[in-house]
């Protein structure tokens, strides 16, 4: 069989540009795959950002871009309470599954893969029944988490594993979630990304420096790191920088400015990858605060900086933590990640010990692997 498998991927987050963080590990994603012998097609909303198709065209064959009513929020940001974010969630759902149809009307492709659930898996399954095109759902935390605990949602997500021809899961916790919730067998497919080389290197100052990096809503628990930091009484001695923007800015703000933490606590917005790269490079620890999660992708940035991790217990966080020695994890408790800040401030050799294993745990377990690995598993699939 020639190698020329024909992909189509359903996703309602895929990088405009080079510096936009959003869905970013896809375009790695879609690049390895492109290099095993297939083509990647990308179908996503379009939104109000300055699309650079030559960055998009070296990842993928074609980017088709679905108009909407909404474009400057992307789902997870949407307050679900606002009548007017109410409509563009509607608008999505409609406008995505009716050009969605029309795409497949005129083209001709192999396999469909959705990551998250819903609602790229809600998309694949609307068409499933009429054109038979086989799909695979990529549940990736999020989707599953949060959003099935809405009756309406979790109805689409139900359709989408009822449908799906196989399932794939970035955490081995969230394997299990979805086989518990949704009776469908999952195997694991990593979401780390590749991160540009640094141009730096990691130095130990006086101050202990430490990373946060990611949506600041609720979800993500950006709040319980700047508590942790107040309780530990060590504001002196830290230097927080929190890279990431949501609904939660203004709030942790005024909460770092209350507990007097301006000078040690900073929120500097969305940055390009090349910044995050050098500033995980630069830093003694990332910071994984979450309330919930999958797998974040995150995580495995970090790695290939060699930069241990600090988190809460979440997701598969404290099985790689201990498996690799790559950093620590505490429950989600602002009191229990003071404790744990206190320690490493005051402890400053852990942070070579755990540093030097985070390099090997990055060239086991890579974006590559994933492409290659779905790849294989596409092939034999259109083989059938």
């Amino acid at each position: 069989m020639e190698k020329n498998i024909k992909l189509l991927i359903i996703t309602h987050c895929f990088p405009a540009n080079r510096d936009e963080m959003v869905g970013n590990f896809l375009y790695d994603f879609s690049k390895y795959f492109r290099k095993e012998g297939g083509s990647v097609t990308i179908f996503t909303p379009k939104m109000d950002s300055k699309y650079d198709y030559d960055y998009i065209k070296k990842s993928v064959d074609d980017i088709v871009l679905f108009s909407w009513k909404g474009g400057t929020k992307r789902l997870a940001e949407m307050d679900k309470k606002s009548i007017n974010d109410l409509f563009k969630i509607i608008s999505l759902f409609r406008s995505g599954n009716r050009e969605l149809k029309s795409l497949l009307q005129e083209r001709k492709f192999d396999y469909i893969l959705s990551p998250w659930a819903i609602p790229n898996g809600y998309y694949a399954s609307s068409v499933n029944k009429k054109l038979k095109i086989p799909y695979a759902i990529w549940a990736l935390g999020s989707d599953i988490n949060n959003y099935s605990k809405n009756p309406f949602l979790n109805i689409l997500i139900k359709k989408g594993y009822k449908y799906c021809d196989y399932s794939f899961a970035n955490s081995i916790g969230l394997c299990k979630t979805v086989l518990d919730k949704y009776k469908k067998f999952t195997d694991i497919l990593t979401t780390n990304r590749e991160i540009p080389s640094q141009n730096i290197e990691y130095r130990e100052e006086e101050k202990i420096k430490l990373i946060f990096i990611g949506r600041l809503e609720k979800v993500k628990g950006a709040d319980i790191l700047i508590d942790a930091v107040h309780l530990s009484g060590k504001s002196s001695k830290i230097n927080v920088t929190i890279f990431g923007d949501g609904s939660e800015r203004e709030t942790l703000e005024q909460k770092i400015s209350s507990y007097g933490l301006s000078g040690s606590v900073s929120i500097e917005g969305f940055q390009n990858a090349q910044t995050v790269a050098n500033k995980l490079k630069e830093s003694d620890y990332l910071v994984i605060s979450s309330r919930s999660e999958g797998m974040p992708v995150v995580f495995w940035e970090a790695m290939q900086t060699e930069t241990p991790v600090i988190s809460t217990n979440v997701g598969d966080i404290k099985h790689y933590c201990d498996l690799y020695n790559v950093g620590r994890t505490v429950e989600v408790d602002p009191k229990k990640l003071s404790d744990l800040i206190s320690f490493i401030v005051e402890f400053r050799h852990l942070r070579k010990v755990l540093s030097k294993n985070c390099k090997k745990i990055a060239k086991l377990i890579s974006i590559k692997s994933s492409a290659k690995k779905f790849y294989n598993f596409v092939e034999k699939r259109v083989q059938k």
